[in-house]
């Protein structure tokens, strides 16, 4: 009966595994999708001669840290709420 385990895989852990409750083999959790609730960190200003070219605002996401960049001279401009 060696490798017949059906598994029965408990609550996700902190070291981000989820483990059998009957032979111990452990599992990845599968990612977290995020809602992202962005924050404006800065706007950044670039000029030539004087004039404005562009401007670049990073923002940081609250739930999972990640950073996104957007510029007023992207092609799609998309604003986040």
């Amino acid at each position: 009966m060696f490798g017949k385990c059906k598994h029965k895989f408990g609550k996700v852990e902190a070291d981000g595994y989820q483990y059998c409750t009957e032979c111990g083999k452990s599992l990845a959790a599968p990612k977290k999708n995020c809602d992202h609730k962005w924050i404006k960190e800065h706007a950044i200003e670039q000029s030539y001669f004087g004039n404005t070219n562009q401007i670049i605002f990073i923002y940081y996401c609250t739930e999972c840290g990640i950073r996104k960049r957007l510029s007023t001279s992207d092609a799609e401009w998309v604003f986040p709420d």
